[in-house]
């Protein structure tokens, strides 16, 4: 499972059961693959009641079972499967705590990986979604047999379905039930209304197993657990051409690096789906929930071409608590000044800050209009290296201001800051680089010389309640004016 710092995975180890739905004349290969087994009614008429298993499945293993849906040519025969996961003991999982499905690598529509970033959610593809149960309880064989699968828990509406990566590049199909529940279905269909008269396409998802976290207690250190394998929008295929399923694959490559906790690899966000998408997006969600007075920090970086305030405006991070709009969304060019714009050079790293103002659990940075933008504008891509949630990150609550001293006087600059664990960055400006000085909450400049008049200061402060989720916030730049001093009067002697 994905790892989280100080969460344990509760399994759902559970019963399992399964079954075909919306069959056509025929099955098929729809259904459920071993070790998953075929629970069938008896003599004279040997047939599927569903497919079940007890102990296997509950832990990542190298043998999952196959979930399949099929439509074969002229769509005389196939159907659709689901895969049920019961928790230990049938025991309640609270209303808002997500189910995992451990997948591993992408779906496939007839062997070929699915680009699942950009189809998630068209309707006119297929159809994978998830469902919470309440009052499952164990399979019978006796006989024609019983799933017992309970009642489906909540509304289909406010269950969220997801597909989600973790840092080591395995895939997850997330299941958040807006009631209790103690079973959870995964549906594995083509999407209703499908044409596919002209084609046979088999559509598979692996499952290893199942499991949630039990919901944050205390400080959690805002970690990036999860991210989206990319998102798109403004999308249009033609279903009879493999190429269109793969167009947009590569809009956002090695999504896993924005949150794998090193700051030298990077996801990239492209105009790969120009053409066919309107924007581009990857969402990062955080370990726990983040409060008001929280703050995202995002290490990210652009092409020197994509370095203008019109591209900019474009580029936006924006807070969710799950699909709710937290906050405004924020452009680079509301974020970065333009004394910054200057000293950055082509794919220079720099981090920017922003603060939701309320609940939230996720952060998505867009790429938008790029029909407009142009596809040479933005080759390069956004790189995103990464994203941490902040708690009591620094706060300047009075701004340095400028001093003004006669050479030789001492000089000093001051700063006031809230938050926690804070350190201190006093930096001046020496053409085109910004060079490190004092590291304590204030920069004093004995016997200040005539020669450095004129010259720029500013005071990076990090901070934040842990010490692997950090923030930094820089000061306004101050100016430093030094008066050289009066030439001594000649001194005369006698009359």
């Amino acid at each position: 499972s994905a790892k989280v710092s100080a969460q344990t995975a509760n399994y759902l180890t559970g019963n399992k059961t399964g079954d075909i739905y919306n069959a056509l004349l025929g099955t098929g290969n729809a259904g459920l693959s071993s070790p998953m087994q075929a629970h069938n009614s008896g003599f004279p008429v040997s047939t599927l009641q569903f497919y079940y298993g007890d102990t296997i499945l509950s832990l990542p293993t190298s043998n999952p079972t196959t979930v399949t849906a099929e439509r074969t040519l002229a769509g005389l025969s196939g159907g659709d499967a689901y895969i049920q996961f019961r928790n230990a003991s049938n025991a309640i999982i609270s209303s808002g705590l997500t189910t995992y499905f451990r997948i591993g690598s992408a779906p496939t529509i007839s062997g070929l990986s699915v680009p699942v970033g950009g189809l998630l959610g068209l309707s006119n593809v297929y159809d994978i979604t998830g469902r919470g149960y309440s009052g499952a309880s164990n399979y019978s064989l006796s006989g024609s047999g019983s799933e017992n699968v309970g009642s489906a828990a909540g509304t289909i509406g406010g269950t969220l379905t997801e597909f989600l990566i973790d840092e080591d590049g395995v895939w997850y199909i997330a299941v958040t039930p807006d009631a209790n529940y103690n079973s959870v279905r995964l549906n594995v269909a083509f999407a209703p209304g499908l044409n596919l008269l002209s084609l046979d396409r088999e559509l598979d998802v692996t499952v290893y197993s199942a499991f949630y976290y039990p919901a944050p207690t205390g400080t959690d250190c805002g970690i990036p657990i999860f991210t989206t394998p990319g998102e798109t929008e403004g999308v249009n295929l033609n279903l009879g051409s493999t190429t269109s399923l793969l167009a947009i694959d590569s809009a956002v490559e090695n999504p896993q690096y924005a949150i794998d906790n090193d700051t030298t690899t990077y996801s990239r966000i492209t105009s790969g789906a120009l053409g066919i998408a309107t924007s581009v997006s990857q969402t990062i969600l955080f370990n726990g929930d983040g409060n008001s007075s929280d703050v995202v920090t995002a290490r990210l970086s652009l092409p020197l071409s994509a370095l203008t305030v019109g591209v900019l405006s474009n580029l936006t991070l924006t807070a969710y608590n799950d699909t709710t709009q937290v906050g405004t969304s924020m452009s680079l060019s509301d974020l970065l000044s333009v004394d910054l714009l200057g000293l950055l050079g082509d794919n220079t790293p720099f981090y920017v800050n922003i603060t939701p103002g309320g609940q939230f659990d996720r952060v998505k940075i867009s790429l938008n209009n790029l029909a407009s933008i142009g596809a040479n504008i933005l080759g390069g891509g956004a790189r995103i290296y990464d994203i941490k949630r902040v708690t009591n990150a620094p706060v300047i609550t009075a701004q340095p201001t400028g001093d003004t001293v006669c050479a030789g006087s001492p000089a000093m600059f001051s700063v006031t800051a809230t938050g926690d664990s804070l350190s201190y960055q006093w930096q001046y400006f020496d053409s085109p680089n910004w060079i490190n000085t004092s590291t304590t909450t204030s920069l004093t400049i004995n016997n200040t010389p005539e020669s450095i008049d004129g010259t720029k200061y500013r005071v990076e402060i990090t901070g934040g309640a842990c010490p692997s989720s950090q923030a930094s916030v820089t000061s306004d730049e101050v100016t430093l004016k030094v008066n050289s001093l009066p030439d001594t009067p000649p001194i005369h002697l006698g009359p």
